[in-house]
C-alpha cells in the first residue's frame, strides 16, 4: 500500500512539472518542415471597419507564437494622436489597452508593420491595418506611390514613407507611415480629405520621424497632394540611388617579406592599369614605387602590392596612393600610422589569380590574366598552348608580360571568326595548365539600343545616360536631347539610367525634403535584352515604375520572321 501511494504521488508531481514546463515557454511543436510563413492574424476585436467604436482595448489573435518584443516595435496607432497604451499577452493573443480617450468622429488605424516576427524569426509578409471609426463612417481616402531602388531597377521592398497632414511639423512623429511592398508600392488608406506631404526616409531608429543628418530622405516630385473626401491621390515615384561618398581608407599595412605589402582598407576597392602606390618616408618624401598587384578574391578589402626595393625593418614608411577606388568611384586615401619594413624570407607562391574572360571579349581585344607576383619565369609564356579549332599550337608568339599581367593577342588584328579557340594557360600554383574557351564577340554579333525621350520638357532639355552590362560594368555614358543610339553591344541584358539635367551640373539631383526642391526627372530600366543584329528601342517616360516604363512596339503578324536588322 505504501509503495502504491508513493508511486501515485510521484506520477502526480511529474505530471504537474510537465504542465508547468509547457506553460512557461511559448514554442511551437518541433519536427517536420521549418515554418517560414511569418505571423498570421486569425482574428481581431473589434473587426476591421467597425464604426461608432467606443471600446478601450484592441485584441489580436495569432495563428502561431509571436516574438512579443517585435510586436512592440511593429505596433503603431495612426494618425499620431498621442494615445497612450499598454500591451499584455495571453498565449497567442495580444491585448492593447488604450489608456487615453479616443477623439470623436475619427478614423483610427491600428497597424502592425513587417518588423513583427514569429518565434522562428520570420517576418510578417505584409503590413496589417485594422481601421475603426469613433463616428458613423470610415474615411475611405487613399494615397499611393512607388519607391524604386535605382541600382536594382526594382521596387525597394520595406522602404518607409512618412505622410504628414497639413499643417505639419517635421520634428513631430509622422501622422502616417507606410512600407513598400515587393513592387515598391506604398499605400495609405482610411484617410480624410486634406493636403498631405509625403517623402521617403531611411528611418533607421524606427521612430516615424526624419532625423537629419543621421538619416537620408528624398521627396516625391510634388511637395503636396490634395485628397478629396473618399478620393484617391497619386504621389508618383521616388528613385532611391544612395551613393557612397566616403572614400576607402587604408587602415593597415603588413609585410609578408621585405617587398610584398598587404594593404587593408575600410571597404572593398578596385585597381586598374592607372593605379599607383608610392613608398615615402614619414615626412612624405618619395622613396620607391610600389606596384599594386591584385585585390584578394573573396575579400576585396585587401590589396597586395610590391615595393620596387626591399623595405628596412629598422625604418618607418608611409604610402601615397593614386587611382585606387571603391565601387562608387571614391578614391582611396591613406589614414594609418607609419609602418616598418621586414626581414622575413620571401615565401610568395606564384599562382594565377584572376582573368577577364567570363563575359567574353571583343574580336580585337587580348585575353588578360593576373598573377600573384611579377612574372619573372619564362614558363608561363613558354607553356602556353592555343588550340585553334582542331589544331594545337605551342609557342604562341603573340603574347606580352607586363609586371604580373599576361596578355594573349590575336595573330592578326582580330580573332578569326571562322575559328574556335581554347587557351591552355599555365598556373604555377597547381603546376598545371588551365583551359579557357571565352566567347569572342565579332562585329556581326553586336546589337544596339536606341533611347527615346518621347516628350522632352523643352527644346534645350539635356538628358544624361549610363548603360551597365550584366556584371554591372558601365559600358556607355553620355548625354543627348531626345534620342541616342548605343552601338556595338554584345548580346545580353543591360540596365540603363537616364535623367534630365535641369541644373546643368552633369549629375542627378534627388531633390530636398525641407526646404522643398523637386528631384530631377529620372528613369531606370533593367533586363533590356540585346540580340545579335537587332536594334531595340527603349521609350523613356519619367516618374513611372520600371515595369510600366518600356513601351513595346506593336506586333506585325506579317513581319514575324523579319527582324529589324542593323544598317
Amino acid at each position: 500500500m505504501k509503495a502504491y501511494t508513493f508511486l501515485f504521488h510521484l506520477i502526480w508531481v511529474l505530471g504537474i512539472a510537465f504542465l508547468l514546463i509547457r506553460c512557461a515557454t511559448p514554442t511551437q511543436p518541433t519536427g517536420g518542415e521549418p515554418d517560414r510563413t511569418g505571423p498570421v492574424i486569425t482574428e481581431t476585436q473589434p473587426e476591421d471597419g467597425t464604426v461608432n467604436f467606443d471600446g478601450d482595448r484592441i485584441i489580436f489573435d495569432f495563428e502561431n507564437w509571436v516574438d512579443r518584443g517585435s510586436f512592440e516595435q511593429a505596433f503603431s496607432i495612426q494618425p499620431e494622436l498621442g494615445i497612450d497604451y499598454e500591451i499584455s499577452w495571453s498565449r497567442r493573443t495580444a491585448t492593447v489597452e488604450l489608456l487615453t480617450d479616443l477623439p470623436d468622429t475619427t478614423t483610427i488605424i491600428f497597424s502592425l508593420s513587417t518588423d513583427l516576427n514569429d518565434m522562428h524569426n520570420n517576418n510578417m509578409q505584409n503590413t496589417f491595418r485594422l481601421a475603426v471609426s469613433t463616428g458613423p463612417e470610415i474615411d475611405e481616402g487613399k494615397i499611393s506611390g512607388y519607391v524604386i531602388d535605382a541600382n536594382e531597377a526594382a521596387g525597394k521592398e520595406n522602404a518607409r514613407v512618412l505622410l504628414y497632414r497639413k499643417p505639419y511639423d517635421l520634428e513631430r512623429t509622422a501622422d502616417y507611415i507606410a512600407q513598400a511592398d515587393e513592387d515598391g508600392l506604398v499605400s495609405f488608406e482610411y484617410l480624410r480629405e486634406g493636403t498631405y506631404k509625403a517623402f521617403w526616409v531611411d528611418d533607421r531608429n524606427r521612430n516615424r520621424r526624419w532625423d537629419p543628418p543621421q538619416e537620408s530622405a528624398q521627396p516625391f516630385q510634388d511637395e503636396f497632394v490634395e485628397l478629396e473626401q473618399d478620393g484617391e491621390a497619386n504621389l508618383g515615384t521616388i528613385h532611391i540611388m544612395q551613393v557612397d561618398s566616403i572614400p576607402p581608407e587604408l587602415i593597415g599595412v603588413g609585410l609578408y617579406n621585405p617587398q610584398r605589402l598587404r594593404l587593408r582598407f575600410s571597404e572593398s576597392v578596385e585597381i586598374s592599369d592607372t593605379s599607383e602606390a608610392e613608398v615615402t618616408d614619414p615626412e612624405g618624401n618619395s622613396l620607391y614605387d610600389a606596384l599594386p598587384l591584385y585585390v584578394e578574391p573573396g575579400n576585396r578589402n585587401i590589396l597586395f602590392a610590391r615595393s620596387e626595393e626591399p623595405l628596412d625593418p629598422d625604418q618607418e614608411y608611409l604610402l601615397d596612393l593614386r587611382n585606387i577606388f571603391d565601387d562608387d568611384g571614391n578614391e582611396a586615401v591613406f589614414a594609418t600610422d607609419p609602418f616598418s619594413g621586414s626581414d622575413e624570407a620571401d615565401t610568395t607562391l606564384q599562382r594565377l589569380i584572376e582573368h577577364d574572360t567570363e563575359s567574353g571579349i571583343r574580336a580585337n581585344e587580348p585575353l588578360r590574366f593576373r598573377y600573384a607576383d611579377i612574372i619573372e619565369d619564362d614558363i608561363i609564356r613558354d607553356s602556353l598552348e592555343v588550340v585553334v579549332t582542331d589544331t594545337s599550337l605551342v609557342g604562341w608568339e603573340h603574347v606580352e608580360v607586363r609586371n604580373n599581367l599576361f596578355y594573349i593577342y590575336p595573330e592578326g588584328e582580330v580573332w578569326d571568326d571562322a575559328e574556335s579557340y581554347t587557351f591552355r594557360v599555365w598556373n604555377p600554383g597547381t603546376m598545371s595548365r588551365r583551359d579557357f574557351s571565352p566567347t569572342i564577340w565579332h562585329e556581326d554579333d553586336y546589337g544596339e539600343i536606341e533611347l527615346v525621350v518621347e516628350e522632352p520638357s523643352s527644346e534645350d532639355a539635356v538628358h544624361y545616360y549610363e548603360l551597365f552590362d550584366e556584371e554591372n560594368r558601365r559600358v556607355h555614358r553620355g548625354n543627348f536631347h531626345d534620342t541616342v543610339l548605343l552601338e556595338d553591344l554584345p548580346p545580353g541584358n543591360y540596365r540603363v539610367i537616364v535623367f534630365e539635367d535641369k541644373n546643368q551640373d552633369e549629375r542627378w539631383n534627388p531633390g530636398s525634403v525641407e526646404p522643398f526642391e523637386p528631384p530631377e526627372p529620372f528613369f531606370v530600366q533593367a533586363e533590356i535584352p540585346v540580340e545579335r543584329g537587332f536594334t531595340g528601342q527603349v521609350y523613356i517616360e519619367f516618374d513611372t515604375p520600371p515595369e510600366e516604363s518600356v513601351e513595346e512596339e506593336p506586333d506585325d503578324p506579317a513581319a514575324d520572321d523579319i527582324p529589324e536588322e542593323m544598317d
